[in-house]
């Protein structure tokens, strides 16, 4: 399985965070942006799951040390995802992508070897029956 492209990644955040909802985002809060984003490169839907949650967890760490209690808003903003980048890294690295690409390969190789086996005896086998 590959790691999602930057359009996937999109569509993880958006499931992942409910399209903004759960945890509620900032209205400046762009998934697209996000799923864009360099740093999200190699990521996979678990590293996502990480950033959104590390972002949420942000805010409630500013939560807890705000001097101003009238600042109790639970949104996630621009900043939260900021600090989320610097603690989640993605978390399959280059020797292990380079093992999951060549498993996929061999995986493929076999797949395409099974599928005309498959078609030849399928072949075969009308060819008996005429």
């Amino acid at each position: 399985m590959d790691l999602p492209s930057a359009d996937g990644r999109i569509d993880i955040l958006c499931k992942l965070t409910r399209n903004g909802t759960r945890p509620p985002l900032a209205p400046e809060i762009d998934l697209t942006k996000i799923g864009r984003d360099q740093r999200c490169q190699g990521f996979s839907g678990a590293d996502l799951g990480n950033l959104v949650h590390r972002a949420a967890q942000a805010r409630m760490e500013e939560m807890l040390l705000a001097s101003d209690k009238d600042d109790l808003s639970t949104i996630v903003s621009e900043r939260h995802f900021e600090k989320a980048f610097q603690w989640v890294k993605p978390s399959v690295r280059g020797k292990q992508k380079r093992r999951y690409d060549e498993m996929r390969k061999i995986y493929q190789e076999e797949m395409e070897g099974t599928v005309g086996v498959k078609r030849a005896k399928a072949n075969a086998d009308d060819s008996s029956k005429k």
